[in-house]
């Protein structure tokens, strides 16, 4: 995902990130109703793919930091997973993959969103950025955006002992997991039906 546009200059009371992350959010669905309530959050690493969002239950949206590099950015962050909102929320079958590949329907629902859409081999239509009319409809929370960067530091990624866990799906789906999770018993996977099992490397 990329923006390819500066934002414009806005002068509106300070918001910490969290507080104009989840209220770009919210002025997404004023404008688009049947788009699921979520809430938002920054990833210090690495974030789960499009897919792993689970839209049916208290929906956590996390942004990976790479992406906080402007507001123009953050904002066709969130339309992106606004656009997975809305195909979710329309009943659609998922395609295959791990989250990565981005169907007509993803595309369909990014357009309507006010999203430019292109495709690659690899994932689809999965590039997305932001044209300048859209940037303008939510001028507001460019601003507030913008003003929420100054200063801020990404979240800093914490050693754990989770371990990568991989289910019975062909191709596999991948979780990492505490260690003290997998001890207190399985966890399964709702497609294969088999528990989420780590690899045994020699």
């Amino acid at each position: 995902m990329s923006a390819g546009i500066s934002a414009p200059a806005a002068s509106l009371d300070r918001m910490s990130m969290p507080q104009a992350l989840n209220e770009t959010w919210r002025a997404i669905r004023r404008r688009h109703r049947d788009v699921p309530a979520a809430s938002v959050t920054v990833a210090p690493g690495r974030a789960p793919a499009c897919r792993m969002i689970a839209w049916d239950s208290a929906p956590v949206i996390q942004l990976p930091a790479k992406d906080m590099t402007d507001p123009a950015a953050v904002l066709c962050a969130l339309l992106h997973a606004a656009a997975h909102g809305l195909v979710a929320a329309s009943g659609a079958a998922l395609p295959p993959g791990e989250g990565r590949w981005h169907n007509a329907q993803f595309r369909d629902a990014a357009q309507r969103l006010g999203l430019a859409v292109s495709t690659t081999t690899a994932t689809g239509w999965s590039e997305t950025s932001v044209p300048a009319h859209t940037l303008a409809v939510y001028a507001e929370q460019i601003g507030q955006l913008a003003t929420a960067l100054e200063g801020w530091e990404p979240p800093q990624r914490r050693v754990t002992n989770y371990l990568p866990a991989v289910c019975q799906c062909e191709p596999p789906r991948k979780i990492r997991v505490h260690q003290s999770t997998l001890e207190r018993g399985p966890i399964r996977c709702d497609r294969c039906g088999k528990p989420f099992e780590v690899p045994v490397t020699r």
